[in-house]
């Protein structure tokens, strides 16, 4: 049977997230690498490096924005569930869609504040006021993207929690982990 356009939209939004975790996870594991480098260069060989501090500063940033859209399609954000396990599904997604607003206000100032010190960052080439004078934009565009995903990300499950409402059955698919 063939599936629905928008459900398949809502899919492919869900894979986006899925492989923008994915992305993250190879992110630990480079900051990983160079802390690695780092303890190595240091302490063994006396020979610290200047650069892999900030590095891994530009790296975590991208690391905690990419990772948000996936918290929100697997539902493992923190919430106040202080009404919001007090209702049943259709409840919980009436509740969900209260503060949808405010999520969306949030992460709708952030992502256009963000893009527009990405584009600033690009245009006026601002640099880092460390030695190694590394380029801005990178971790600026990492806020603006990462945000911009969440929106996307919470915007299907607001649809999905429309559809839960509608239909009374639960419109959330199951849960795919980062390895699988």
């Amino acid at each position: 049977m063939k599936q629905p356009t928008l459900m398949r939209w809502l899919s492919v939004v869900d894979r986006i997230s899925l492989w923008t975790a994915r992305l993250a996870c190879w992110l630990t594991l480079l900051m990983m690498a160079f802390l690695l480098r780092e303890i190595i260069g240091r302490y063994l060989l006396n020979a610290p490096s200047g650069w892999v501090n900030e590095v891994n500063q530009y790296l975590l940033c991208a690391l905690s924005m990419m990772g948000g859209a996936y918290c929100i399609s697997t539902d493992s954000h923190i919430r106040v569930d202080i009404f919001w396990r007090r209702y049943g599904a259709r409840g919980q997604a009436g509740v969900e869609l209260a503060a949808f607003v405010f999520s969306l206000a949030f992460l709708g100032v952030i992502c256009w504040m963000g893009v527009g010190e990405s584009w600033e960052a690009i245009i006026d080439d601002k640099r880092s006021m460390s030695v190694f004078s590394l380029p801005l934009w990178p971790s600026m565009s990492a806020v603006a993207v990462g945000t911009g995903l969440m929106l996307l990300q919470l915007t299907v499950r607001m649809i999905r929690n429309v559809l839960q409402l509608i239909t009374g059955s639960d419109q959330h698919p199951p849960v795919v982990g980062l390895l699988e």
